[in-house]
């Protein structure tokens, strides 16, 4: 119930955040996601594949995801202090493994780059689940809960009712407020 709960309050900041996303700058094969230049929102540029298998298409992805276009205005979604130390395919699992400074990214910055690794690297055929391990552990949450593994259906939620749950929020939360005022 602790991971569901995890994944939808992230899938919903995820949604938000996937919100911006830019339609594609570039058709191509596969789309890239970046962080764009503010570092609030995620971008996408397309990109042509130059690999044909599994592992020749994930590491095409990760290095692109590294090293964005110099005619794209955005950042990489792996931050530079953040190392990539290793990644192995294990099936239709990818673990991608940082060091240690992932633990010190700010909470949109983590969900920016998990969202950008699931959906870049969802595109490659045959990989359905992503795990993150962070200085040789696997990923918690701020529960302390180890997350198995991330996939697109479970991260990311449906755009629109993102949207509409945030809206429904916010309006309880202007009533809360309005009602607070009207006590006074």
């Amino acid at each position: 119930m602790k991971k569901y709960k995890y994944f939808m309050i992230t899938g919903l900041l995820a949604a938000m955040l996937l919100s911006g996303c830019s339609e594609k700058e570039e058709k191509g094969d596969v789309l890239i996601y970046y962080i764009d230049a503010e570092n609030d929102t995620l971008i996408t540029e397309g990109y042509n594949w130059e690999e044909n298998d599994i592992r020749g298409q994930t590491a095409f992805i990760l290095e692109k995801m590294r090293t964005p276009k110099d005619t794209v205005k955005c950042n990489s979604a792996i931050p530079s202090d953040v190392k990539m130390i290793d990644w192995t395919i294990d099936g239709q699992v990818l673990e991608v493994s940082f060091s240690d400074e992932y633990k010190l990214m700010d909470r949109p910055q983590e969900v920016l780059l998990q969202a950008a690794l699931v959906e870049s690297l969802s595109q490659v055929d045959g990989i359905e689940n992503i795990v993150i391990r962070v200085g040789g552990e696997l990923l918690t949450d701020k529960e302390g809960n180890v997350i198995e593994g991330i996939s697109k259906e479970d991260y990311l939620l449906d755009t629109e009712e993102a949207f509409y749950k945030a809206e429904k929020h916010e309006q309880i939360e202007e009533a809360d407020v309005e009602e607070v005022e009207e006590m006074k």
